[in-house]
């Protein structure tokens, strides 16, 4: 199935499930803070994440001690207005963690995080503006997922405060339907862009798509998806500035959403992208303006995959990291937590997949993350690194 035709049979499910049963989630036995409302847990590496939350919402800063958002956590809250992610929030926003928050407005990324889970925002009807400090990736599922920021029809711009941060993809309908989208500044370090990301962005005239970057579809932007008339069915229709299409959308008034319809014309849309890139061959294929860029285009390798298993074990005073060999890989780079800064730093790099721990402190903890290493022309491309590792010395 299609991604654009699944927009309209989210609505349905939605809607016959119940909004707020949908959301339903046991969060067990836990403690929260009386003054901040975050009900924290901790999971099984030593992490703590935001389960739920009973607070009084507004302009809410996630605690410096958390590391990732839970499933659901915050879901069809309508009293938050607001939420800033310091960088020690590195890892992940779970599926649906903010979806249904009728009054969010902004949402800020001070740093990197490991990803944005399938619909963590869907249908913020009120967001205006995101902004990603850092990096999208260091998680076994880094990037944008599906449905993200979907029906979000408030917003306006996405900023990536690093022009090459690391972001590993855009998943199906990211951004779809969020059609008052006029401005997102793709970084040089996006991996990937997935089917229907941009798809009834009615607003959005120009994107400009990183050399480096893969595309896998055929409907990425410059489409609508919707029906010509009453009587005909969903289909793609491309942008040309006149055509109408009537597309299904949420409709939240005071906080209780219904499904509606309503139409749309969506505008021209100009790709800039370097000759040869996928941007440039999908400006090309679907028939869209496309603006050369100067650069130099050269096919990128294909990024290693995640190191997975990674343990370790103490013997002889010291402390050995131990993972699965990547195939493909000529070496790994193993990165430390610096807690100061809420960021990791490159700690050693080995030719196999283990690595001793010869100075760390007996009774200390830390978190490494590893990446595989791939040798390219004279150079070491960093693959895609794993989830943290608590490792007690």
């Amino acid at each position: 199935m299609k991604a654009g035709k699944m927009i309209s049979i989210t609505l349905s499910a939605v809607l016959s499930m119940g909004i707020m049963a949908f959301c339903a989630e046991n969060v067990g036995n836990i403690s929260a803070s009386a003054d901040s409302g975050f009900i924290i847990k901790t999971d099984a590496d030593g992490d703590k994440y935001i389960s739920g939350y009973n607070g009084s919402g507004g302009d809410i800063v996630i605690p410096g001690d958390v590391t990732w958002i839970g499933k659901q956590a915050f879901y069809g809250n309508r009293d938050i207005t607001s939420v800033t992610f310091p960088e020690s929030c590195w890892y992940w926003v779970d599926k649906q963690a903010f979806a249904f928050c009728p009054n969010l407005k902004s949402v800020d990324f001070q740093g990197s995080v490991g990803g944005i889970g399938d619909s963590a925002f869907y249908a913020c009807t009120s967001l205006e503006k995101v902004t990603f400090g850092g990096d999208v990736s260091n998680s076994s599922d880094g990037g944008i997922g599906s449905y993200a920021f979907s029906f979000c029809t408030s917003l306006k711009k996405v900023s990536f405060s690093d022009p090459d941060a690391e972001v590993d993809m855009l998943g199906g309908c990211a951004f779809s339907d969020c059609i008052k989208l006029s401005s997102i500044d793709l970084p040089s370090g996006l991996d990937r862009i997935y089917d229907d990301v941009f798809v009834n962005c009615s607003a959005l005239t120009e994107i400009a798509i990183p050399s480096d970057t893969k595309i896998n579809g055929s409907h990425v932007c410059g489409y609508m998806y919707g029906r010509s008339s009453s009587s005909s069915e969903n289909k793609y229709v491309k942008a040309d500035g006149s055509t109408s299409c009537s597309i299904n959308y949420w409709k939240n008034d005071n906080g209780n959403y219904s499904a509606s319809t309503g139409k749309i014309t969506q505008k021209n849309i100009s790709i800039t992208a370097a000759k040869g890139s996928d941007g440039a061959k999908y400006a090309v294929s679907a028939g869209l303006n496309c603006i050369y860029t100067d650069e130099e285009y050269n096919e990128a390798p294909e990024k290693l995959p995640v190191p997975k298993n990674i343990t370790y074990k103490k013997s002889a005073g010291k402390t050995v990291l131990t993972w699965d060999e990547v195939e493909g890989a000529e070496g790994y780079r193993v990165y430390i937590y610096d807690a100061d800064t809420g960021k990791y730093n490159e700690y050693k790099s080995v030719r196999i997949a283990q690595c001793t721990l010869s100075d760390a402190e007996s009774g200390k903890e830390y978190k490494f993350i590893v990446a595989a290493l791939d040798l390219t022309d004279g150079g070491y491309v960093r693959g895609k690194a794993s989830k943290a590792i608590t490792v007690e010395t």
